[in-house]
């Protein structure tokens, strides 16, 4: 079983392609530019931000 990481844009309060800046963890959003974008499991990202459900199209 395979966990799929996603990338949430704390700006646009959604699931984004996230966009690597340089060589660390950091990433962009490619929607709004912003750079406030967290990265982990559906789980993980669900009950920190308190998202009820994710979903790419939202």
């Amino acid at each position: 079983m395979t966990t799929e990481i996603l990338f949430y844009c704390r700006d646009c309060k959604k699931i984004v392609e996230g966009v690597r800046k340089g060589t660390k963890y950091e990433y962009t959003c490619p929607d709004c530019k912003g750079e406030r974008v967290a990265f982990g499991t559906e789980k993980a990202i669900c009950d920190f931000f308190s998202v009820r459900k994710l979903s790419k199209n939202a």
